[in-house]
């Protein structure tokens, strides 16, 4: 009997886990890098976020943020009018290369009638930091570039590449004209002409996006035919701004003087009409040493105030019987910041008056000696020295006004003057070589000299006129009803 061999039992074991490799423990420990570095992205931005948010919250808005450029320059940290000297600085830099042809010659912002508006440019710097975004100021490689403001001078322009560049025979265009027409009573424009040779037009598309950018460069000089820079249509519609300017003309007021409303003539006296190479239209400006002139010479009365003593009246024994308070006198403490606010107002258009810088001077005290009493009646003391009429009841002084005798050329005659028959008039007319004045209150002691209202002027207390006594229109009645016919008038010194 036969037997088949029996096999040894053989244990074996199994398993469905996969055997680690080397590769599979590198990838292992390369996903937790990624991981590691993913949360430590994650921390770094999560603390850029807190420390930004911080800092956004807690900013200082009186400076700009970091990453405002101004020509490539970083003006972060800075406050608007350091920005405003930065941006003097940055422009005065500047330097520009003019080629034409051959020659070819270095420049300033300057000498290319580039005017630079800092405070504007400063301005801008400061809108565009107060709206920048949270995420600005978590970038600490965010930049925001800020134009800078600027106007071109067409005329300043062109004169230099004329005078750089003599080899060009040149005649310049001719700008439109804007004028005012007295007779017809607005702004006509006359029209402008075309001219020949170096052309600041040529250059001025580049120049403009040169100082916009803040990258200044080279320019190269074309020739032909010279255009106007200001159109007809902008032109007219300079003549509807300059229109709209006239129809709001600002008031100034000295104290207690007559007000003064600036006048056409006044306007079209200093206005400068500039071309400008940016807009293409007329830059709208006014001479500030005119201005200036003006204040001193021909407006000087109306921009000063005389100081008005303090009248004290005493009677013959030396007794104080009556005063009147006196008045500050004003004067323009700086006639160039005057003509600056009177131009920046002018130009404003809106009849806001301007922000005048005004000097005070003190009132000095002075005696007025009553002239001869007429007792028992009715009578007004006329005092040149102190510029003053004062109403009395026999010797009893009842009230004292400020008045305006004549000028030194045109004297006020001094005596013991009755109030003559019938020179009584509440509704008189004066007329003389150079003066004609309507519904004037008139007390004459003759048919030439009295005393009578003065609507046309507001100085009193200073000699004013041709030889009567002037006094104020709300005071005049007071006067007229108390000093009746054969009432005496004493004028003295």
């Amino acid at each position: 009997m036969s037997t088949e061999p029996s096999t040894p039992d053989v244990e074996t074991t199994a398993s469905d886990a996969p055997v680690a490799t080397a590769g599979d423990e590198k990838s292992g420990k390369s996903k937790k890098k990624w991981l590691l570095a993913l949360l430590i992205f994650l921390l770094i931005l999560l603390l850029a976020l807190v420390t930004g948010g911080i800092t956004y919250l807690t900013r200082d808005k009186t400076k700009a943020v970091g990453g405002v450029t101004i020509g490539g320059v970083d003006v972060g940290g800075m406050t608007q009018s350091e920005i405003e000297q930065k941006t003097v600085d940055i422009t005065n830099g500047w330097m520009f290369t003019v080629v034409l042809g051959d020659h070819s010659e270095v420049a300033n912002v300057k000498q290319l009638g580039v005017n630079v508006d800092a405070e504007a440019t400063a301005q801008a710097a400061m809108q565009v930091s107060d709206g920048a975004s949270l995420l600005h100021w978590i970038n600490p490689f965010s930049r925001i570039p800020v134009e800078v403001t600027a106007s071109i001078d067409i005329k300043q322009l062109q004169t230099y590449l004329i005078q750089t560049f003599p080899e060009v025979p040149t005649t310049p265009a001719k700008e439109p004209e804007v004028v005012y027409d007295h007779d017809l009573g607005e702004w006509v424009v006359a029209p402008g002409a075309p001219g020949q040779g170096v052309s600041a037009a040529s250059v001025l598309p580049a120049l403009v996006e040169m100082v916009l950018s803040g990258e200044p460069g080279t320019l190269q000089i074309g020739t032909g035919a010279i255009d106007p820079v200001v159109s007809a249509e902008s032109a007219q519609r300079s003549v509807t701004e300059l229109q709209r300017l006239i129809s709001n003309m600002p008031t100034v007021i000295a104290g207690n003087a007559t007000p003064y409303t600036f006048t056409v003539e006044d306007f079209t006296d200093w206005l400068l009409l500039t071309p400008d190479g940016v807009s293409g239209g007329y830059v709208i400006g006014f001479d500030e040493s005119k201005i200036v002139v003006a204040l001193e010479t021909t407006l000087a009365e109306q921009f000063f105030q005389e100081a008005l003593p303090e009248v004290q009246l005493r009677d013959a024994a030396g007794n104080q019987t009556l005063a009147i308070a006196g008045r500050e006198g004003l004067t323009l403490a700086d006639p160039a910041q005057a003509a600056a606010a009177i131009a920046a107002s002018l130009a404003a258009g809106d009849g806001v008056p301007p922000t005048l810088q005004w000097q005070v001077t003190t009132p000095e005290v002075k005696i007025a000696v009553i002239g001869p009493v007429h007792p028992g009646e009715h009578w007004a003391d006329v005092n040149l020295t102190t510029q003053t009429l004062t109403l009395f009841d026999g010797a009893t002084p009842v009230h004292t006004i400020w008045i305006s005798s004549g000028k030194p050329e045109t004297p006020t005659p001094q005596g013991h003057h009755p109030v003559a028959a019938g020179q009584k008039d509440l509704d008189a007319t004066l007329i003389g070589r150079d003066f004609h004045y309507e519904h004037v209150t008139w007390i004459g002691w003759s048919n030439v000299y009295g005393v009578h209202s003065a609507y046309w002027h507001g100085n009193f207390g200073r000699p004013q006129s041709h030889g009567c006594v002037n006094v104020s229109p709300d005071q005049i009645m007071e006067v007229y009803n108390w000093l009746d016919i054969g009432d005496y008038i004493e004028v003295h010194e």
